[in-house]
């Protein structure tokens, strides 16, 4: 287990214990958000382990080495920890496409499509989705630069269906933004749906003693559900510690860097989760949303539970340039999102 999320289970420890108190520090409110943010999320996130970690197991994945570009399309729509970096781990041996398809792009674009844009089109109320949506532009431009650096080590061609994808989000943005929305809410909603239908699934195989999920995948999803339930959790503990005894050091901060203090505390709690932002973003300022709803494409999981999972499954190189270029990512996405807020 990484640092940094050591750090957010401490606190996460911290706000069970004045929980047992009754509240005494504060805090206890800050563990029944954590479970209530992560109620719904916990039924698809399984159903989504579970199914996908066994389809890569027990198919014959053959058929998809005979298209390698299927890689980038898979790490475009899955995030890692939802099966798509050991699906795409299955069958590609090459380390400069694995890293690039299987570890940035599912941590990034794929996470963005089938973790975020779930939660967040889902969470928050509809007049705050166009900033986010806005935010969400500068932080896939971001990307850009670090995808083109990274195929320069592949066969470029790989990259078409990624390249598809991009022209069709920035065509949606350039001439109807609310229509684009509305698509991306009907594919989040189909991906809830989805998520809802494998946990069923999950639920038949468990107790109908059904063949299509074993028993040590599932208790690796019940894991992995209770991991991050207690990251999230510490992460509304560190946030309200946060504004309750950091106030007067942040806003020094935030003067020299020209950014709100509310707006620096989403970007430092979305290196561990980018769900812990979703009580803070109403309290935002336009320009704050968007900042952290570009972060969020990269920056997102950082330092987090994302990376203690790739970190499981790769080696301690991979680990490094992972954390390198999605904070890089982020970091590209803030200053644009600056840049186009000055003009």
């Amino acid at each position: 287990m990484n640092i940094f999320v050591c750090i957010l289970i401490g606190f996460a420890i911290v706000g069970l214990l004045d929980k047992l108190q009754n509240g005494k520090w504060g805090l206890a409110g800050c563990i029944d958000q954590a479970l209530n943010t992560m109620g719904s999320l916990c039924l698809s996130l399984l159903g989504f382990y579970c199914l996908f970690v066994t389809l890569s197991d027990q198919l014959d994945l053959s058929f998809l080495r005979l298209h390698p570009s299927s890689s980038v399309i898979i790490g475009s729509l899955l995030s890692p920890d939802l099966g798509g970096l050991p699906l795409i781990q299955s069958y590609i041996h090459d380390p400069a496409t694995f890293f690039l398809t299987g570890v940035f792009l599912t941590s990034t674009l794929g996470c963005l499509i089938s973790f975020q844009f779930p939660i967040f089109l889902g969470q928050l109320k509809p007049k705050e989705h166009p900033l986010f949506m806005e935010g969400v532009t500068y932080g896939l431009l971001g990307l850009i630069p670090i995808l083109l650096l990274l195929s320069l080590q592949i066969d470029f061609v790989l990259l078409i269906p990624l390249f598809c994808i991009y022209g069709l989000l920035f065509l949606g943005l350039w001439k109807n933004k609310s229509l684009l929305l509305r698509l991306l809410q009907y594919f989040a909603k189909g991906i809830e749906i989805i998520g809802l239908l494998c946990f069923g699934i999950v639920l038949l195989s468990y107790f109908f003693h059904l063949p299509f999920v074993s028993m040590n995948t599932l208790l690796d999803g019940l894991l992995l559900v209770f991991q991050i339930t207690m990251i999230v959790a510490g992460s509304h503990v560190l946030c309200q510690l946060i504004l309750h005894y950091a106030k007067k050091p942040l806003q020094s901060f935030t003067r020299f860097c020209g950014i709100e203090t509310m707006t620096l505390i989403g970007l430092l709690l979305s290196l561990g989760s980018s769900i812990a932002i979703l009580s803070l973003y109403p309290k935002m300022s336009p320009e704050g949303k968007r900042i952290n709803a570009a972060f969020c494409v990269s920056g997102a999981y950082a330092l987090g539970g994302q990376m203690g999972f790739i970190a499981a499954m790769t080696d301690t190189k991979t680990t490094f340039f992972f954390i390198v270029f999605k904070l890089t990512g982020g970091l590209l996405a803030i200053y644009l999102t600056k840049r186009k807020s000055q003009k």
